[in-house]
């Protein structure tokens, strides 16, 4: 993540308001996904681990 990125989706899953995301996250506590976000209007894809509380090192 870079400063001005905004998340665009969770293991395909939109998620363009903060809540969305936040209940994509807990759906994969302990897991690993991929995330889109927007940086600088082009799309790019990042791995990320949620941890057991549905939280990752991004954000949430």
């Amino acid at each position: 993540m870079q400063k001005g990125d905004k998340f665009v989706s969770v293991n395909g899953v939109p998620t363009p308001f903060f809540d969305e995301l936040k209940s994509q996250l807990s759906l994969y506590a302990g897991k690993k996904i991929k995330l889109v976000v927007d940086r600088k209007g082009e799309p790019v894809w990042l791995d990320a681990e949620v941890t057991k509380e549905g939280k990752t090192g991004f954000c949430c």
